[in-house]
């Protein structure tokens, strides 16, 4: 029997009663569960129908199916105060849509892992200046995905997005004009701890959200746009 960390990623109803959960494990990447029978349940465990949830887990592999059966649940970080706010509630929403498209059936990334739990835990300590926490984040996951911009020729002004690159030039269609690339610059060079300020305002946020989903798209085929992405331009542009 194997033990690991886990998130929720996303659920689909099964059945009149059941549950098809999707976890990002800690140990053995994207993984699906089944719970039979969970909406029938006294005791059944609510926190799995939150997005991001953290829980321990136990389970075997299952020689029939991809689907297997998780044992000794518990719940590590409910996130709380995140989904107790119906905005930052939308913001892990999206945030799980996004991971779902791009993480992998059994490709482990602890490293990737850590660094999800330990942003998304900051987004729900933070009672204010959390506004920009969903570009930032956006960005910084490109590290771990393999096409972070490229940053040596960062004074020059113009950002290709198919090259990942700095120019002086604007090359292609998918070349930011100068002042997208002072917003795209800016972002770069954003953190978000426990002390940052948010540094942009609605438009420019919106701006920089249809920059990062093109960048998205351009370098991972088949990447497709989270459903809750109407709601975050109106709530944060």
């Amino acid at each position: 029997m194997e033990k690991t960390k886990a998130f929720v990623v996303r659920y689909l109803k099964y059945g009149d009663s059941g549950l098809i959960m999707h976890f990002y494990t800690r140990e053995f990447g994207m993984q699906s569960f089944i719970f039979k029978g969970f909406y029938k349940s006294k005791n059944k465990n609510r926190a799995l129908l939150f997005p991001m949830t953290e829980m321990e887990l136990s389970f075997t592999e299952n020689k029939r199916s991809d689907l297997k059966y998780a044992k000794n649940l518990q719940t590590l970080n409910a996130f709380s105060n995140a989904h107790s706010n119906p905005v930052k509630s939308i913001i892990l929403q999206m945030l799980t849509e996004v991971l779902y498209s791009i993480l992998k059936q059994d490709e482990p990334n602890p490293f990737l892992y850590d660094f999800i739990l330990k942003q998304v835990n900051l987004f729900n300590d933070k009672k204010e200046n959390f506004a920009d926490f969903h570009l930032v984040l956006l960005l910084n996951l490109t590290s771990f995905l393999g096409f972070f911009p490229n940053t040596e020729k960062q004074d020059l002004s113009i950002f290709d997005l198919e090259e990942g690159d700095f120019s002086d030039t604007q090359k292609s269609s998918f070349s930011l004009s100068e002042q997208e690339t002072v917003l795209w610059k800016k972002l770069i060079d954003a953190n978000f701890d426990e002390v940052s300020l948010n540094i942009f305002n609605q438009s420019q946020r919106k701006e920089l959200l249809n920059i990062l989903l093109k960048y998205y798209q351009l370098h991972l085929p088949g990447f497709r746009e989270p459903k809750s992405l109407e709601v975050i331009k109106v709530l944060f542009g």
